[in-house]
């Protein structure tokens, strides 16, 4: 089964992992899908149960940016990036915040070519892309449910060490534990560096490499 990872910034989308077999939730027949896809990935920030959406338990089979080629990851859980983790090493990583889609830093190997149509100018650098959306395969698909999804939650939380809590559940990178990150991070690890300024503040265009 093909669905569409359509990313919808801001830290409210969901990691996902090869061979990951989890409970996700799917937009409803309110949202057009795109032609070839079953199913399109809901915002985490959806707390409550909706009747409109779907849930399915199911294998991540396959990852795959339509420019930059398969994924073995893309992790959502550090506060104002996403890291794409290419099959053959490649990596990337990439705000969600103010300046969606630009490359704050990457590996030496992946270069932005800014021939290519989907890359354009962000304060004097060629590093912004426009179309961050991942097509992802899915084997052993099996209806589930929000209560499913909720205990899934739960279960994370508790591997996590988070405290429990009352009242609805923060759904934006829950099962990851995704937490602000109030000191400068190594990109690569995402741990934290003590003293070091984030490289968020101090990005110069030269941080990325760019193809002749």
């Amino acid at each position: 089964m093909r669905a569409l990872w359509r990313i919808w910034w801001y830290n409210t989308d969901r990691s996902l992992e090869i061979g990951e077999r989890s409970v996700f939730r799917f937009c409803g027949p309110e949202v057009a899908l795109k032609p070839g896809y079953d199913l399109c990935f809901e915002d985490e920030l959806v707390c409550e149960e909706d009747a409109e959406d779907d849930f399915r338990r199911a294998t991540v089979e396959a990852i795959e940016h339509p420019a930059f080629g398969a994924l073995d990851e893309v992790d959502t859980r550090t506060f104002g990036e996403y890291t794409f983790r290419f099959a053959d090493g490649r990596w990337a990583t990439i705000d969600t915040e103010q300046a969606q889609g630009v490359v704050l830093a990457a590996s030496p190997d992946f270069a932005i070519d800014t021939s290519g149509p989907g890359w354009g100018v962000f304060r004097g650098a060629w590093d912004q892309y426009a179309d961050w959306d991942l097509d992802v395969v899915l084997a052993d698909v099996v209806e589930s449910s929000y209560g499913e999804l909720q205990a899934q939650l739960k279960a994370a939380r508790r591997r996590n060490g988070e405290p429990r809590r009352s009242g609805r559940l923060p759904a934006a990178g829950l099962h990851a534990g995704l937490q602000p990150v109030e000191e400068p991070v190594d990109r690569v690890a995402h741990r934290v560096v003590p003293g070091e300024v984030p490289r968020l503040l101090v990005r110069e265009p030269g941080d990325v490499p760019v193809a002749p």
